[in-house]
């Protein structure tokens, strides 16, 4: 053991704890990564390398100007031979074209922790002005802007205030090619790769995210969207904010990893690109025996349209086939993409500290939705506290999701559909009865049912006891418990939650209490933007 203990003890003489590293030891991401940027902007064409020299050369030459420019750059400290690969030019030892042989190399950072101009335009990219102050850009691409065809406020990169997708904003009149193929002029996209080309004016550049820690970088957005949204909310947590490999771009929609899954598919969060509007994209595998359910549920989402208060579907995606059959293939997937995309569930918000006036407002959002449904001719069959979510908080929006086991009939016999313990009494009854006796069909207040006890956890934070559905000694704890509340919503949910469904009141009945504060309404739901009434409808090519 004593010759053990040497033999580990023996270290060479002067050897330091730690070997400092030499700065292009780490790859030029790792560094960044390391530095906090959560990406960074790096020229790549000629061009773009010798205009990002000439201003490094300049910070070198004039420490004290602009100060506001220079926090933004990264500059190699040792300079580099100017690549002949850049432009295909020939380059001779000392000079080309009349420019150095060796240039200073860098690129511009995108930290959280490094203030812009204006913190809601985000960073201004351009050649800069001379009426503003720091030239009203943050990232400085030139100094000869007419040499190089960039407009003083070009375009500008900036977080969506909703959801924290990375955005490319481009002014009108002015251009950005993005990925050499797409001409982006007085709009908008996601910028949703780990690595997208973009070109402004005839300078080059590969924006590129680092791969700095998700979570780190969710906490200093979360921080920063405090700060301009005080009553805001930050970005939901089924969206992965930094660009992975295995995101895919899908006819218009990025698409993360799932977050979600059940027997019918997978669910994942993704973006509109051109928008940055955050959706949730449900993944189905798609059999002859399927086809029709699937089909269903794509009708109902065309019926109900885009009620604020009821998710709506933007797209339909076929890998083959199409709407009506899955082609020659017996296996295919279909995309459904919804919006919105909701960041908490009913159960969520009863588990939670939210005020009463939150709780009210959002069960009366999902009443109106319920009400939408019903008025159109369509029974849900399976409201629950996981199917009815919350979109934000400020202002308080809620919706209704999840129409697998919707259907247009008015009455049903159907006691499979739905979840056990939010069943109706008369459901219960089908499940449960011998076929051999007397069998009544159920209709649309089996939803008012199943709201009324989703309501009853949501208001008192009552925790489910009932798996195997509410039986009659439940129901009358239940009744009781409400009858000894003083809340004004217990009377409501008295009503919803009648054994005999003949004496339940329809949603629009309901609607009409009230119990309901008049500041409660419509507006309360932010309207659906009216693009988002263009559905998609397309085959995916393989």
């Amino acid at each position: 053991m004593a010759d053990a203990d040497k033999e580990g003890s023996e270290t060479l003489p002067n050897t330091p704890d730690t070997i400092p590293l030499d700065d292009h030891f780490f790859s030029p991401r790792t560094r960044a990564r390391l530095q906090g940027d959560f990406a960074r902007l790096v020229p790549v064409n000629h061009a773009a390398v010798l205009a990002f020299h000439s201003i490094a050369e300049r910070t070198r030459l004039e420490p004290d100007w602009n100060p506001h420019i220079r926090k933004f750059l990264f500059i190699e400290e040792t300079p580099r031979q100017l690549s002949p690969e850049w432009d295909g030019s020939d380059v001779s030892s000392d000079t080309t074209d009349g420019h150095p042989a060796q240039v200073l190399m860098g690129y511009y950072r995108l930290s959280l922790e490094i203030l812009t101009n204006h913190a809601r335009l985000g960073w201004v990219i351009g050649s800069g002005r001379k009426d503003l102050v720091n030239g009203g850009v943050d990232f400085l691409l030139t100094l000869q802007k007419n040499r190089h065809h960039v407009h003083g406020r070009h375009a500008r990169l900036v977080h969506h205030a909703q959801n924290g997708a990375l955005m490319l904003h481009v002014g009108k009149g002015k251009v950005v090619q993005v990925n050499g193929i797409e001409r982006l002029e007085g709009s908008q996209r996601v910028l949703g790769s780990v690595r997208t080309a973009l070109s402004f004016g005839n300078l080059s550049y590969n924006l590129e995210f680092t791969g700095l820690n998700e979570n780190n970088y969710r906490e200093k957005l979360g921080e920063l969207f405090t700060k301009l949204h005080p009553d805001g909310d930050v970005p939901p947590m089924s969206l992965e904010l930094t660009p992975l490999e295995h995101h895919h771009e899908l006819h218009g929609f990025l698409i993360h990893s799932p977050f979600a899954s059940g027997a019918s598919g997978v669910v994942s969060a993704g973006f509109e690109k051109s928008t940055g509007r955050a959706v949730a994209i449900k993944r189905v595998k798609r059999t002859p025996a399927t086809v029709a359910r699937i089909q269903l549920e794509i009708q109902i989402y065309k019926k109900i349209g885009n009620h604020p208060n009821l998710c709506h579907l933007m797209a339909d995606l076929y890998s083959g086939g199409d709407e009506y059959s899955t082609g020659k293939s017996k296996i295919n997937d279909v995309y459904l993409v919804h919006s919105p995309l909701a960041r908490q569930t009913f159960l969520d918000l009863t588990l939670s500290k939210r005020p009463y006036d939150v709780r009210m407002s959002a069960f009366h959002q999902v009443l109106k939705g319920l009400a939408h449904l019903h008025q159109h001719g369509i029974m849900h069959r399976d409201l629950k506290p996981t199917n009815m979510m919350i979109v934000s908080y400020s202002p308080v929006h809620a919706i209704i999701i999840d129409y697998g086991s919707a259907t247009f009939d008015t009455t049903s016999m159907d006691h499979y559909c739905g979840t056990i313990a939010y069943l109706a009494p008369e459901v219960l009854k089908l499940k449960y009865q011998s076929e051999s006796l007397n069998q009544e069909p159920y209709d649309c207040r089996v939803d008012v049912w199943s709201m009324g006890l989703s309501g009853y956890q949501l208001f008192f934070q009552e925790h489910c006891r009932w798996e195997k559905g509410v039986s009659t000694v439940a129901h009358q704890d239940i009744i009781r418990n409400l009858k000894s509340r003083p809340a004004s919503i217990a009377d409501v949910l008295i009503k919803m939650l009648s054994w005999q469904s003949v004496q339940r009141p329809h949603a629009n009945e309901l609607l009409q209490s009230k119990i309901w504060p008049k500041t409660i309404g419509d507006a309360e739901a932010p309207n659906i933007d009216s693009s988002a009434s263009l559905h998609v409808h397309k085959r995916v090519k393989r």
